[in-house]
């Protein structure tokens, strides 16, 4: 378990290797993979999960970034914060 659903760790989680599962009242909501990122919506809004993470793989490699080096890579980085806003909006289209 990566987190539960409710917690509130501040991180933005970014899969390098593996799967990840994203689970709602038991159900699975989203299935991530490779080079895919969760937990931004948490960080952004400083709200709990509404979801739990859950690895499917021994193998997953997963980086935590906590909230503070996210604000401040977007604040120093415009091209990054620009990639991040772009992906989260088509994410929030597919919705």
């Amino acid at each position: 378990m990566i987190f539960e659903q409710g917690n509130r760790k501040y991180n933005v989680y970014y899969i390098v290797q593996g799967s990840v599962n994203l689970i709602q009242d038991g159900r699975v909501i989203r299935s991530l993979k490779a080079h895919e990122y969760f937990g931004e919506m948490a960080v952004l809004n400083e709200t709990p999960t509404i979801a739990s993470a859950m690895s499917t793989s021994n193998e997953s490699q997963i980086i935590e970034i906590p909230k503070v080096h996210l604000d401040m890579m977007l604040a120093d980085e415009p091209k990054v914060a620009m990639k991040f806003l772009k992906k989260m909006s088509l994410r929030l289209q597919q919705r």
